[in-house]
């Protein structure tokens, strides 16, 4: 724990930080010549393209992803998924949410597989809904885990794990 020692004792509770750097933030905008007026309002407006971008992108995987469903699985899947009265519990499908977050560390990919399959028609809109809810919670399970990862430090430790229910909170 040599990388953790530090010469002077330091409040780990202290969100704000007194010995910020302000001076390398940029200049104001009135201080800006019209060079760098154009070059910022270039970027910001790069930068808005490229979210709306990645934004196209991942909806369209997504409709790849439920096209993909439906090649596979066919209607063949959907049927054993809709007449499975243990896949209509709201309870089984809260689990295998929490579980398959659990597994891909990923409440986003989770939800995006299941909304492909609702998509495809492979699981009704009933069970999907507990399966998302399970995801939302297997978020928690996951920052959890990770929290553990700090328990050899007492103070990163109870940090990490205030950190960590917070996302319960959400």
């Amino acid at each position: 724990m040599e990388h953790l020692k530090v010469d002077k004792e330091v409040d780990v509770w202290n969100v704000i930080h007194d010995d910020l750097d302000t001076e390398n933030m940029g200049k104001p905008w009135k201080e800006k010549s019209t060079k760098g007026r154009v070059l910022f309002v270039f970027w910001l407006v790069l930068k808005v393209i490229i979210v709306l971008a990645s934004l196209y992108f991942f909806i369209c995987s997504l409709d790849l992803l439920s096209s993909a469903f439906q090649l596979l699985g066919g209607k063949s899947a959907g049927e054993v998924f809709a007449k499975s009265k243990i896949l209509n519990n709201p309870i089984i499908g809260l689990m295998i949410g929490i579980l398959v977050t659990v597994l891909v560390q990923s409440s986003s990919t989770s939800t995006s597989i299941i909304v492909a399959m609702v998509s495809a028609g492979i699981v009704e809109l009933k069970p999907a809904i507990s399966m998302v809810m399970g995801a939302n919670i297997g978020t928690t399970v996951t920052n959890t885990i990770v929290s553990l990862g700090q328990s050899m430090d007492r103070k990163m430790f109870r940090r990490a794990f205030c950190w960590s229910y917070s996302a319960r909170l959400f």
